[in-house]
């Protein structure tokens, strides 16, 4: 097998990859760093943060798409967060949240309603921690969830 179609997988990609694509686009570079941004925020993984997140929301922003900045303004905000400045997590957490409620995306918002719980929660406002968490019960509701983080 060695010697047979799996070595020359290699070769059979780079030849695919150079050929026009047949009525289908491949998904972009910057779908791959908004989707990589978003699973470092997730993690909390400041090394995949640091690495695509930036560079994500300069493309969103060059684009103008709403929805990817949305999402990477969260991870920009899980990085500033993950480096101790928790003013500026927060402005970017409520930046996110009021683009997530313009394009009436209940998960994302209650994932960042979420995450502004958890730091809310985390540098002692527990008050709006509190509120943060039950309005993202609220928002997790609206698409029928039940369970929630713990």
């Amino acid at each position: 097998m060695g010697r047979g179609e799996f070595a020359q997988v290699k070769e059979h990609l780079k030849a695919a990859s150079e050929k026009p694509s047949i009525g289908w686009k491949p998904v972009g570079d910057h779908e791959v760093y908004v989707l990589l941004a978003d699973i470092g925020a997730i993690n909390k993984d400041k090394e995949l943060l640091s690495a695509y997140a930036l560079r994500s929301d300069e493309i969103s922003l060059s684009l103008k798409h709403h929805l990817y900045h949305a999402i990477t303004l969260r991870a920009l905000a899980i990085l500033d967060w993950l480096d101790h400045d928790f003013t500026r997590a927060e402005e970017r957490l409520k930046e996110s949240w009021q683009l997530f409620q313009r394009l009436e995306t209940h998960w994302q918002i209650g994932r960042t309603l979420y995450d502004l719980g958890e730091l809310s929660d985390g540098i002692g406002k527990h008050d709006e921690a509190k509120s943060y968490f039950t309005q993202a019960q609220a928002a997790f509701r609206i698409m029928g969830v039940q369970d929630f983080p713990k």
